[in-house]
């Protein structure tokens, strides 16, 4: 999905494909505004991936005295 353009067919079918595998197919056409916190957070970790991203999933906060992995 590019910033400057509007997602393609490749697009909507990693997005689809993303919202399947996490059962949040029914919340396809809500604004994110609308959606409940833990929903919103849903919907975000899901985009990341579909857009080509690299996530890192964290239970816990990093502290200074822990040095964060830098690659995905």
């Amino acid at each position: 999905m590019g910033r400057l353009r509007g997602p393609g067919a490749t697009d909507r079918v990693a997005v689809d494909e993303a919202l399947e595998l996490t059962g949040l197919t029914a919340l396809r056409r809500r604004p994110v505004g609308d959606l409940s916190g833990g929903r919103r957070q849903r919907v975000l970790v899901v985009r990341a991936p579909a857009a080509g991203s690299c996530i890192r999933l964290l239970d816990k906060p990093f502290t200074e005295s822990m040095s964060a992995p830098r690659s995905c």
